[in-house]
């Protein structure tokens, strides 16, 4: 079976769709402004920036690289503690060697002193 392109032009041509179509889709239309009108604004501008579609992704985006440097960030100061109270610990422990050192000296001073005395 062959189609001519009259057959095309007339299986194409506009037909108006009828009276029923037009009631379902103004039924349709009010029913959603009345959805529209009752639904309580939010007050927040993120949420009314997060109902845009084209918007979410730039939003979604732009929190996960809130979050990836917020978490860098906490973790290279939480680093940068660690590697303070480290260097504090060692500074307390070469502390305590040079005043043990320093007693054992005093030690050995103080005997060499007395076994030079006549």
């Amino acid at each position: 079976m062959q189609f001519s392109e009259d057959d095309l032009r007339a299986a194409l041509r506009r037909k108006d769709p009828g009276e029923p179509f037009t009631e379902r889709v103004m039924a349709h239309v009010i029913q959603r402004q009345a959805r529209v009108t009752a639904a309580p604004r939010t007050a927040s501008r993120l949420g009314e920036l997060w109902h845009r579609r084209w918007l979410r992704p730039a939003l979604t985006g732009a929190v996960a690289a809130m979050l990836i440097v917020g978490g860098s960030l906490g973790f290279l100061h939480y680093r940068n503690v660690q590697r303070w109270r480290e260097g504090e610990a060692a500074k307390q422990h070469a502390l305590v060697a040079l005043r043990i050192t320093n007693a054992k000296l005093n030690h050995v001073i103080e005997r060499v002193k007395t076994s030079q005395a006549p």
